[in-house]
């Protein structure tokens, strides 16, 4: 699984700091610029993003192997206030739900 933490670039050590002891095992890659944090193999998706909502930020799946059923939920943890826009812009360009099935 790869997992992609946001937070405001100022609070990025913060974060690191938070969940280097427990993402001891998995690679971690840290964009500084942007704020985020991509981590890669088996984390705690909830302490993450536990971490990650703290410091005013979020925590995504950007890649789940196929023999890992998630749903929209897991992938995007708690739904944006514009969750119902997006969705309705997601059906008007791909009504057959060809594209990004899980979606928003």
């Amino acid at each position: 699984m790869v997992v992609r933490v946001g937070v405001p670039p100022k609070d990025l050590p913060d974060l690191v700091r938070g969940v280097a002891g427990y993402t001891d095992e998995v690679c971690r890659l840290v964009d500084v610029p942007n704020g985020h944090l991509y981590v890669r193999g088996s984390v705690d998706l909830t302490r993450l993003r536990r971490e990650a909502v703290a410091l005013g930020g979020y925590a995504v799946v950007v890649h789940a192997h196929r023999e890992v059923p998630m749903a929209s939920e897991d992938v995007w943890g708690v739904p944006p206030e514009s969750a119902d826009l997006m969705r309705h812009i997601k059906e008007q360009w791909d009504p057959a739900g060809v594209f990004d099935r899980l979606g928003f």
